[in-house]
């Protein structure tokens, strides 16, 4: 993907999360868990996940997950997070 320098962080997500949701034929309504793993904010006081659950979950903010905010290791934990969450009885899925 390719941006300018009028979109941040936030947007860009929006928009991965957006087309992944409609190409796979996911309904935010199923989604169970929302976990971003970034380097950056856009101004560190409200997380990616927020304003992605803000934006397109709607009504559905029975949503866990967390954004996770470190250099290299952001995208990692996120994925192992995950797969915790998968392991554990909090799934439901």
């Amino acid at each position: 993907a390719f941006f300018d320098d009028r979109e941040d962080v936030g947007s860009v997500m929006l928009t991965a999360c957006a087309r992944l949701l409609e190409r796979y034929g996911v309904s935010p309504a199923d989604v169970g868990r929302l976990e971003v793993g970034t380097e950056t904010l856009v101004d560190k006081s409200k997380s990616v996940k927020t304003t992605i659950l803000a934006h397109l979950f709607g009504d559905n903010a029975d949503v866990e997950g967390v954004t996770s905010t470190n250099a290299c290791y952001g995208g990692t934990a996120a994925l192992l997070n995950s797969v915790a969450w998968v392991e554990s009885s909090a799934w439901d899925g």
